[in-house]
């Protein structure tokens, strides 16, 4: 088999992928597809250069549990990294939840399974876990809030584009309508409209 070199795929800041080697926008079900397919890939964040690749590929591994697609040889495969892996990979893998930003990609719930992984081992104390999950579920909030204020205003934006009118516009119009049915009811009761 001939050495090939990895996939290097860049994470934007709005958390999409991009392939450079194929040149196209691509999400954690792809990766999983490329990785399948006996590539290795590096995953690069776009604003800093650094390599996120370890947290990327617990998000690909997360994606695929919640498919239900993997779950027994996902449960397998983080068994025995924690209990017979290379502390090297350990170590990462522990500084990627407890210390990143990055994991912000994953749900809260997830996250904490994870963590508690480690203090089932025995790799960090159960209050650590704590104070990270703690912390990591207000980060989450957070960021959440902001992406979702962020796709609104764009909703917003591309709903003036195309010209469909917004549910304030469509209230006034109710209500401006309302109003003219009332004074239509008030000229006809006074007689001054005719059927």
């Amino acid at each position: 088999m001939k050495n090939e070199e990895a996939v290097v795929v860049k994470k934007y800041s709005n958390r999409r992928l991009y392939d450079t080697e194929r040149g196209e926008w691509i999400n954690l079900s792809d990766l999983a597809r490329v990785i399948r397919d006996g590539r290795t890939i590096r995953v690069l964040e776009h604003e800093t250069g650094d390599d996120i690749t370890v947290i990327t590929l617990i998000q690909v591994m997360l994606n695929e549990i919640r498919d239900k697609k993997v779950m027994l040889s996902a449960t397998y495969l983080l068994h025995r990294i924690l209990k017979d892996g290379d502390r090297a990979i350990e170590g990462a893998i522990e500084r990627s939840l407890i210390g990143s930003s990055e994991i912000l990609g994953i749900l809260p719930d997830d996250a904490e399974k994870i963590i508690n992984i480690f203090v089932e081992e025995g790799k960090i104390s159960p209050e650590l876990a704590k104070e990270t999950i703690g912390e990591y579920r207000k980060r989450y909030s957070r960021l959440r809030s902001e992406i979702r204020g962020e796709i609104e205003g764009m909703v917003r934006e591309y709903i003036d584009e195309i010209g469909i009118p917004s549910k304030d516009a469509i209230g006034e119009i109710i209500a401006q309508i309302e109003e003219l049915k009332d004074k239509f009811n008030r000229e006809k009761s006074r007689g001054n409209v005719k059927e």
